[in-house]
């Protein structure tokens, strides 16, 4: 009876280790978001300097790594899939959405939307860096109430950029980009409820928002812009966000304020560009930069509209280009620096 209590214990120890060597085997986790390089591929090797110089890996597919990992008891292979999910929330997993990714094919799409991703990254401030990118050609989800912005995505250990293939010119990669990390940036000043009321109180002590220029807050040289320059208003006056470009209805075209003035001989350079800083200082004294999304001839809506046009210029010019700009207009001012101090200290980007 000693003897088979001896065995048994024997097996029951031999048993025990044998599993905890199964358990150690399959929870030695590979890193599936390493980047390995290989000189004969160029997407490979373009995937792998990004990786080295910005430790963000970039992927053209949602499941990046499918590992054998045992078998069942049948004999058939077990496999551990690691994927992108965008489902995944800080605190909370969402299965009632399906997202369908429409993947990119050609080596020449695929280094492309590299070159992109890469540009996008050097612009992007640490911060705001995601830890891992998909890259496709176009992004939908079953979703009728998910508003999925052109370009990007953002879930929450990952950035989808997509239709970004053919956007290849410099100045139109830097613009897009821009506008990705100002909306990211609105997104997340928006849901600061502090930040936003001291923004938006400025220009509301004045009872300023949604009133027509001309008429309510008797901004006279904007009503000279708009006699004298056929129809451009001030969400026309410059190139960068938040402006917007003129759209010529006879020929069909778009062009910048200067571009327009030069076309039709509106005025000088030095006319024009004298004017157009009236037209700042005059809608200036509420505090605003632009007007209303549908036209212009009114002040932005609310509080809301408002604050997406101080984060895209904030974006686009930086400290120094919106002071050069804006300097001159005390609460304008005001409202960037509230924005500015919270953005570069409180959210740790720099700008």
């Amino acid at each position: 009876m000693k003897h088979v209590i001896i065995l048994l214990i024997a097996l029951v120890c031999v048993t025990s280790c044998s599993k905890e060597d199964a358990i150690d085997k399959q929870t030695v986790l590979e890193n599936v978001y390493t980047i390995e390089d290989d000189p004969n591929d160029p997407v490979q090797h373009k995937r792998y300097q990004i990786y080295q110089t910005y430790q963000v890996p970039v992927y053209f597919n949602d499941t990046i790594s499918v590992k054998e990992i045992g078998t069942d008891w049948y004999g058939n292979p077990v496999k551990r899939y690691e994927t992108l999910d965008l489902n995944w929330g800080f605190d909370s997993y969402t299965t009632s959405i399906k997202y369908k990714y429409d993947y990119l094919q050609t080596e020449e799409d695929k280094l492309n939307a590299l070159n992109f991703a890469e540009q996008y990254l050097e612009m992007c401030s640490k911060s705001m860096r995601p830890f891992s990118i998909m890259l496709a050609n176009n992004l939908t989800s079953t979703s009728t109430s998910l508003n999925i912005p052109d370009n990007y995505y953002v879930g929450l250990r990952t950035l989808v950029l997509f239709d970004i293939a053919n956007i290849t010119a410099p100045d139109e990669i830097r613009s897009t980009s821009q506008t990705i990390i100002g909306d990211m940036l609105i997104q997340k000043i928006s849901r600061n409820k502090t930040i936003v009321d001291q923004f938006g109180a400025v220009s509301q002590e004045l009872q300023a928002y949604y009133k027509i220029w001309t008429i309510d807050l008797e901004c006279t040289n904007v009503a000279d812009c708009d006699k004298k320059y056929q129809n451009i208003t001030v969400n026309n006056l410059y190139e960068e966000a938040p402006y917007v470009l003129i759209y010529n209805k006879w020929d069909k075209k778009e062009y910048t304020f200067m571009e327009y003035v030069e076309k039709y001989n509106l005025a000088t350079k030095e006319e024009a560009d004298a004017d157009r800083k009236l037209y700042l200082q005059d809608i200036g004294r509420y505090g605003f930069i632009r007007g209303w999304s549908n036209g212009g001839v009114l002040s932005p809506m609310n509080i809301n509209e408002d604050l997406q046009y101080f984060v895209l210029a904030i974006v686009a010019l930086g400290k120094e280009g919106f002071t050069e700009r804006y300097g001159v207009s005390p609460l304008v001012m005001t409202k960037f620096n509230i924005l500015y101090d919270y953005i570069t200290i409180d959210l740790n980007v720099e700008l």
